[in-house]
Order: structure tokens, then C-alpha cells, then sequence
């Protein structure tokens, strides 16, 4: 495929449970000493040609892969990750709604509930929809077959056995998950409080995962959903946070210049260390060196993980209170609606 210009190397794995092929390229060509462009179309063309080779001497190929097509790679990492795109977010919920709604009003209302706005409605050809944070709107019919607007409309049909949707319930319970911790969160952002704010954000990312109540309450912004992926690095935070009594910005920002100058000074020591090494007499000595510049090592190595964890939280906590601004608004902008509902509807 390239050995007219470049060097190539095929190496096969037989150790592992797979047999699989790596291949390496001399980015540099031996003709013109111009460098290798990796383009994807090349990936594609590798792939098939490799899918051939196999196919002939009996090897099982990947099938139904798009791996390569666009968007897909993205995709591939996020999930490989444990993640969550933003089409798996509305493809959940879009099934959610479709669970419960009789009618397309009353579909379209629950996508309202869950954060959800449309660009392009039911009127159009292809309703797009979009939720707070997300930089594009998404085709609906662009998720599958299943949810192309023929196949909605069918579906909600054929949904007679569910109990009847009342939008009424949730102006009965006003108190969503936001408004039970607006004051906790309204006195965070006053003092300053960012550990207070860390343990708010993380309870509403475990109410996402409805892991706080079995109590069944409205899901929260697909956008606070998305850093559900994320809870285990956060959960390590608010431990550092805990563990090392920082309170505000103040004090973390100071954790993270004090943790830095305990780092700068250990290498420093090190560094005297290996200088000394340098210039030993005998192996004794040079022995008990090494061993102390392996103890400062594993002296600094938990410091610069906290030092991670700290700038971590710092980059994060402007986002944070972003994320829960966005998702009070976007609860008050709910209620207000369903309160509009109610009022014609008692007209």
C-alpha cells in the first residue's frame, strides 16, 4: 500500500487472545523525503485491504464496524471511557417520554421536563431539539429508525396501557432537587464555601444516577447528566477537600502554592543528591545516596497528586457553579411554564 514511498514494518501478536497485526511507518520517505500524511481514507483502505488478507486465509474480520466514519471515533473513546455522548443522553430520554406520553403534546412536554427545547418542532420535516450547554442541535430522526417521526407517532398510539401523563403532578411537588439545596448553595457562593459547593454538585450528579431516594423526581439537565461520568474524580476531590479542611478558594489556592514549594525543595534535595553520586569513593556510599533519592521520590510523588487534584479543582469550580446556575434557571423557567399550563387550563 506504501512501499513505494515508505518503509513499512507488519509485526503479528500470537500471545495474546487475539491474533492481531501492528503496523509501523517510516514517516519519512526513502524516495522524496517528504512525511507521511495519516489521513483517514488511508485507514479505510488499510482496513480493507487487511479484511481481504483475512478473509483469504480463514481469519475472522470486524464486522459492522464504523469505527472510522465521522463522528464515530469520539464516540468510541467516550464509550470506551464509561461515558455518555449527548445522543446516548437523548436517546434514553426520548424512550423515557415516549413511556408515558399518549399524545405528541404530551411527549413534547416530558422532553420540556427533562431540559429539552426544539429548534425545529413537529411541524418540521426533521424536528431537531437541543438542551442547555450543547454547543448543536440534534436531529431526532438522526438517532435510528426507531425514532424517525413516523415511528414516534406509532409508538405513542400504541401506548394505551400507561397511566394517564399529568403534568398537573409536578406543580404539586414544587420542590425540585435544586430548590431543596438552593439555600445551601446560595450561602456556598456567598462564603465563599467550595467545599460545600463540591458536595451540592456531587449530590445532585448521585441524584442523576437516582442513587439518593428510591422517591421517583424529575431527572436533571442532560448537561449536569454528562459529568455523571466524571463522579469518581469528583468523589476524590471533595476527599481532598475534606481531608485537608479547605474551605474556600483562598485556602485551596494556598494548599496548591505550599504543596508546589514542598515539591520544588524535595527535587532540589534530589537533585544535590544525584550531583553527590557523581563523586562518590566507594559503593557504600553510593548505595545509601540512591536509597535517599528513592525515598524523596516517593515523597513527592503523593505530593504532586494532590497538587493534580487541587489545580483540578480549582479549573473546575467556575464550571460547577456555571452547571448549577444553569440548572436552577432551568427549573424556574419549568415551574414557570407549568404554572402557565395550569392557569389555562383553569380558564
Amino acid at each position: 500500500m506504501w512501499g513505494g514511498r515508505f518503509e513499512i514494518v507488519v509485526t503479528t501478536h500470537l500471545n495474546t487472545d487475539n491474533i492481531h497485526n501492528h503496523i509501523v511507518i517510516n514517516s519519512v520517505s526513502f524516495v522524496d523525503g517528504k512525511k507521511y500524511e495519516n489521513h483517514i481514507r488511508d485507514h479505510i483502505a488499510l482496513r480493507e485491504e487487511s479484511d481481504e488478507i483475512c478473509k483469504e486465509y480463514g481469519k475472522s474480520v470486524l464486522k459492522d464496524s464504523n469505527f472510522y466514519s465521522k463522528g464515530k471515533k469520539k464516540e468510541y473513546w467516550i464509550h470506551k471511557n464509561g461515558g455518555m455522548t449527548h445522543r446516548d443522553i437523548l436517546k434514553r430520554d426520548i424512550d423515557e417520554a415516549l413511556s408515558v406520553a399518549m399524545t405528541r403534546q404530551q411527549f413534547d412536554h416530558q422532553l420540556m421536563m427533562l431540559g429539552y427545547r426544539y429548534v425545529r418542532n413537529g411541524n418540521y420535516a426533521h424536528p431537531s431539539i437541543i438542551a442547555p450547554g450543547w454547543k448543536r442541535a440534534v436531529r431526532i430522526d438522526s438517532l435510528g429508525e426507531k425514532y424517525t417521526e413516523e415511528n414516534i407517532k406509532r409508538h405513542i398510539l400504541q401506548n394505551p396501557n400507561h397511566p394517564e401523563f399529568e403534568p398537573r403532578n409536578w406543580i404539586k411537588k414544587p420542590k425540585t432537587p435544586l430548590y431543596e439545596v438552593e439555600i445551601e448553595f446560595r450561602k456556598a457562593m456567598q462564603m465563599d464555601a467550595i467545599q460545600l459547593l463540591m458536595q451540592i454538585f456531587i449530590d445532585m450528579l448521585l441524584h442523576a444516577l437516582n442513587l439518593d431516594t428510591p422517591e421517583r423526581k424529575r431527572p436533571v439537565s442532560p448537561l449536569l447528566r454528562d459529568e455523571v461520568r466524571k463522579l469518581d474524580r469528583y468523589n476524590k476531590q471533595i476527599r481532598l477537600l475534606a481531608g485537608f479542611e479547605i474551605e474556600t478558594g483562598e485556602e485551596l489556592l494556598s494548599f496548591i502554592e505550599e504543596t508546589g514549594e514542598k515539591i520544588k525543595n524535595l527535587e532540589n534535595e534530589r537533585q544535590k543528591i544525584y550531583n553527590k553520586i557523581r563523586r562518590v569513593k566507594t559503593p557504600e556510599e553510593e548505595e545509601k545516596l540512591k536509597q535517599r533519592a528513592k525515598d524523596i521520590s516517593a515523597e513527592i510523588k503523593p505530593l504532586r497528586k494532590r497538587k493534580k487534584t487541587a489545580e483540578e479543582i480549582a479549573e473546575n469550580i467556575p464550571k460547577i457553579k456555571e452547571l448549577l446556575k444553569t440548572e436552577m434557571e432551568m427549573e424556574v423557567s419549568v415551574l414557570q411554564k407549568e404554572n402557565n399550563r395550569q392557569r389555562s387550563r383553569e380558564r
